[in-house]
C-alpha cells in the first residue's frame, strides 16, 4: 500500500515539477534572446536625443515597476481601444501591434500623455525596443515565480520523508505537517477538488510526525479516491484541553453498513485490482494506536469522516 501511494506521490511530484521548469526553460530561452539584442539597444539609446531619451526612461520606468502592476483584462479592452483610437488619429498605420506592445509592457497612462509621447519622431523604434526589454523582465519574473513553485513543492516532499532513525518523538505542528501533505497531492486536487480547512490554533508539541504524516498521507489519498478526485475535501483541526483532534472529511459515496466492520481487516480492499492491497486502514490504525491515539470513523452517502484522536499533553499556548 505504501508502494502505491509512493508511486502516486512520484507521478504527481514529477508533473508538479515538470511544470514550473518548462516555465524557467522557456523564459531563459527568451531572456538568452535579449542578451544578444542588448548591445544593439544600448546602441540605439545612445543615439537618442535628450528629449527623446526622456520618452524611453519613461516607458522603461514602468516596465521596472512590473511587480506592482495589477492586471486587469477588462480594462486593458477598453484602453485598446482608446489607444488605438489616438494612434490612428495621429496618422500611423499597423496601430494594433503597437498597441499590443505598449498594453504588454504596462503603459496605462491617458490619451493626454498617449499623444504626448506619440509626437517623439522615433517613438515606434522606441516601443519595439522597450517591449524588448518588457519581455526580459517578465520572463525574470516568470523563472522567480516558478522556482519559488518548484521549491515549495521540494522542501514539501524533503519534509515528508525525512526519517527519523531513533524513532522519538519531535517537536512539530500538526497543521504544518498536513499542509505539507496536501502541497503533495496537489496535483491531484488542483483540477476538481475543494479543500475547506476549518482549523483551530494548535500549539507546536512533540509528537511521532513521522509516524502520522503516514497517517495524514493514507487518509487524504483514501478519501479523495472515494471522492473520485471530485467534490470537496474538508480538513477539521480542533484542539481542546490538551487534546488534538483532526477529522478528514469527504463527499463520496460513502461506505455501505455491511463493509464497515471490514474497513480495518488487513488485505480488504474495495479498490480495483492494482489499486490497494488493503493494508492502508490497517496501518494507519496500528500506528494511532501504537503512539496512545484513537482512529474513529462514521460514514453516511455523501459524508464519510475519519477522525484521529491525540493527546497533546500540557502544551503551553
Amino acid at each position: 500500500e505504501k508502494m502505491v501511494i509512493l508511486g502516486n506521490l512520484v507521478a504527481g511530484i514529477a508533473h508538479e515539477i515538470n511544470t514550473p521548469l518548462g516555465a524557467i526553460i522557456s523564459s531563459n530561452n527568451m531572456m538568452k534572446t535579449m542578451i544578444d539584442d542588448l548591445k544593439l539597444l544600448l546602441k540605439n539609446y545612445g543615439k537618442l536625443e535628450e528629449k527623446n531619451k526622456k520618452v524611453f526612461d519613461y516607458l522603461m520606468s514602468i516596465v521596472y515597476d512590473y511587480d506592482n502592476r495589477i492586471i486587469d483584462f477588462n480594462e486593458d479592452r477598453t484602453k485598446r481601444k482608446q489607444f488605438l483610437a489616438v494612434f490612428n488619429s495621429e496618422g500611423f498605420k499597423n496601430s494594433d501591434i503597437y498597441v499590443e506592445m505598449l498594453i504588454d509592457m504596462g503603459f496605462n497612462g491617458n490619451e493626454k500623455k498617449l499623444r504626448e509621447i506619440l509626437q517623439c519622431p522615433v517613438i515606434l523604434k522606441i516601443i519595439k525596443d522597450i517591449y524588448k526589454i518588457s519581455t526580459s523582465v517578465k520572463s525574470y519574473h516568470i523563472v522567480k515565480v516558478a522556482s519559488e513553485k518548484a521549491s515549495i513543492v521540494v522542501n514539501a516532499l524533503k519534509t515528508y520523508t525525512y526519517q527519523n532513525r531513533e524513532n522519538k518523538k519531535t517537536r512539530s505542528n500538526i497543521i504544518k505537517d498536513i499542509e505539507i501533505i496536501l502541497t503533495l497531492y496537489h496535483n491531484k486536487i488542483k483540477y476538481g477538488v475543494e479543500i475547506i480547512r476549518n482549523y483551530d490554533a494548535v500549539p507546536d508539541f512533540e509528537y511521532h510526525s513521522e509516524k502520522l504524516n503516514n497517517v495524514w498521507s493514507n487518509l487524504i489519498s483514501n478519501a479523495l479516491y472515494a471522492m473520485n478526485y471530485k467534490g470537496r475535501l474538508e480538513i477539521r483541526i480542533t484542539y481542546k484541553d490538551g487534546n488534538v483532534t483532526v477529522s478528514i472529511i469527504d463527499d463520496g459515496p460513502g461506505i455501505p453498513d455491511e463493509l464497515k466492520e471490514k474497513i480495518f481487516q488487513p488485505f480488504f480492499t474495495t479498490k480495483k485490482q492494482g489499486e490497494g492491497t488493503g493494508l492502508g486502514l490497517d496501518i494507519t490504525n496500528r500506528i494511532v494506536n501504537e503512539i496512545g491515539g484513537r482512529l474513529e470513523f462514521e460514514s453516511k452517502p455523501g459524508r464519510t469522516i475519519f477522525s484521529v484522536c491525540l493527546k497533546a499533553g500540557g502544551v503551553k499556548t
